[in-house]
């Protein structure tokens, strides 16, 4: 429960949160792509758009 309690306390953090959906995000789009069978448009759609998720994430810690 202690465990629990502190994981809900760092998803107030806003860095946390936002590490946390990047990973979960980049997680998806891979396993979107390998074990589905979507157009070439889409997968090419859904990397350029994790990648933009990546891209603002390190772009705002530098700040």
């Amino acid at each position: 429960m202690k465990l629990l309690k502190k994981l809900w306390e760092k998803c107030g953090e806003k860095a946390f949160t936002e590490k946390v959906m990047v990973v979960v995000c980049t997680l998806l789009t891979i396993y979107n792509i390998i074990f589905t069978s979507n157009i070439p448009e889409l997968n090419g759609l859904l990397v350029f758009l994790n990648g933009a998720l990546i891209f603002a994430l390190v772009m705002e810690e530098d700040d």
